[in-house]
């Protein structure tokens, strides 16, 4: 099979390689053999510095997220924070000065949790922003897109269902306003994945994988990644497989799970150190 019918990979930066120091990931991620890279939070390195990991490292930026508040309940985003908009429209901007510099197409614009020590999420509020967000990104030809995290993955975080992801969609029915769907969350919710593929795939621009129920790599668990890769590749889907799971091993065998998958996964072209 010819390698551009495979998906590309990214790697997930806040997830492998983590016995390294966050900067020195990017280098390890390109001896690994990957080409690009997903990073919820870039912003703990300037711009320029970020540029040039990404830049010095040869690699792509498939997603990142928004700056997430530096408050009590704001590590896991803004948007449906009331109160808060001001503060989530000064992190929009941020973001879109990240990924332009670096050629990201998504943003993901987190909702936040609920917590005691702040008002709760409002709808309402999560919709605006969302629709600010497309706005923004729309006028820098990027796309947003929206995750749903189970409460396994994060306790109280607002926009834990695929039904709702997809109900915010419709709302405000901005073409740039898409899916990320990440396996271990929608198998947690119970979320028949082939179905659902099979129903949204035209609002799928980011796919990350881990399996269930530990968040381990693919074929270490329950689920069907096989089935799962085949209802993208029928699907249309042609963005990035981000690997977003805790690795079982630290050794040069790390990735030899992708082998079982080589059908559908671009291999990795290890680079000397």
């Amino acid at each position: 099979m010819k390698s551009i019918d495979r998906f590309r990979l990214s790697a997930h930066l806040g997830y492998l390689f983590r016995e390294l120091p966050l900067a020195a990931r990017f280098g390890a991620a390109r001896r690994a053999g990957f080409r690009a890279i997903e990073i919820p939070n870039p912003y703990h390195f300037s711009l320029p510095e970020f540029q040039s990991l990404c830049e010095g490292n040869d690699l792509e930026v498939a997603q990142i997220a928004l700056p997430n508040g530096d408050t009590i309940g704001s590590s896991k985003g803004l948007a449906a924070l009331p109160g808060r908009e001001m503060e989530f429209e000064e992190a929009l901007r941020l973001s879109l000065d990240f990924a332009g510099a670096v050629k990201c197409p998504l943003i993901h614009p987190m909702s936040g949790i609920r917590t005691p020590h702040e008002r709760s999420p409002e709808w309402s509020i999560y919709l605006a922003n969302l629709e600010k967000a497309c706005t923004g990104a729309a006028d820098n030809g990027l796309r947003v897109i929206i995750e749903a995290i189970s409460p396994y993955g994060v306790r109280n975080y607002f926009m834990s269902s695929l039904t709702q992801a997809c109900g915010a969609i419709e709302q405000i029915g901005a073409p740039n306003l898409c899916l990320s769907i990440d396996t271990y969350h929608a198998a947690a919710m119970g979320v028949p994945l082939l179905p659902f593929i099979v129903r949204n795939s035209s609002r799928i621009a980011h796919v990350q994988i881990a399996d269930w129920p530990k968040r381990n790599e693919p074929g270490s668990g329950e689920l069907d990644f096989e089935a799962i890769l085949r209802a993208l590749r029928l699907g249309g889907y042609s963005g990035y497989i981000g690997l977003e799971y805790i690795q079982s091993t630290e050794t040069a065998e790390r990735f030899g799970w992708l082998r079982s998958f080589e059908a559908y996964l671009e291999p990795l072209h290890v680079t000397a150190a």
